[in-house]
């Protein structure tokens, strides 16, 4: 009767510490799944900041451009006008 109760104890002790032991394994799993997870996360963050700091950059860019391409412009018509204006002026005293 002792043995058989001695045996059933330990029976029932293996079962639980197995028990346990799986129970801690799902928990490591479930976190290291947390982890993969996170860290994908932030990789697609990470990809979305840099996207964005590219097209600021080619905004910037272009923005510069444009002012440059107008400043330009603005010259050429001030030249134009200039030299219209001598011509003028040129005109004037030949006649």
């Amino acid at each position: 009767m002792r043995r058989r109760m001695e045996r059933e104890e330990e029976e029932e002790e293996e079962e639980e510490e197995e028990e346990e032991e799986e129970e801690e394994e799902e928990e490591e799993e479930e976190e290291e799944e947390e982890e993969e997870e996170e860290e994908e996360e932030e990789e697609e963050e990470e990809e979305e900041e840099k996207e964005s700091n590219k097209r600021m950059k080619r905004r910037k860019r272009r923005r510069k451009n444009s002012r440059r391409k107008r400043k330009r412009r603005r010259r050429r018509k001030g030249k134009k006008a200039k030299d219209e204006g001598e011509k003028e002026k040129v005109e004037k005293w030949k006649w």
